[in-house]
């Protein structure tokens, strides 16, 4: 038989224990903001950071595609813009 009772001070320090975000959920989550607000390369640099901690993260593996794309895009685009015809 399994004795469940546990003295209050083991409950009380259980109860105030902080709950933290772990690297890859803070990584993602800043990455995944920087996305949002359109500053591509900074995500990927966060997407990168959640890859190299767990290489199987799925959806940073995502993100970070379609934000590279975007700002390679986004960066082809400002030297065409800049690209103009010699006199």
């Amino acid at each position: 038989m399994l004795n469940a009772l546990r003295p209050s001070s083991d409950i009380k320090m259980l109860l105030e224990t902080e709950n933290k975000l772990g690297q890859v959920d803070t990584e993602w989550r800043i990455g995944l903001a920087m996305f949002n607000e359109k500053h591509y390369s900074e995500a990927i640099e966060h997407f990168s950071a959640v890859l190299n901690l767990s290489s199987g993260h799925l959806l940073a593996q995502q993100y970070k595609a379609l934000a590279s794309r975007i700002w390679q895009t986004m960066c082809r685009s400002m030297v065409n813009a800049l690209d103009f015809p010699e006199p």
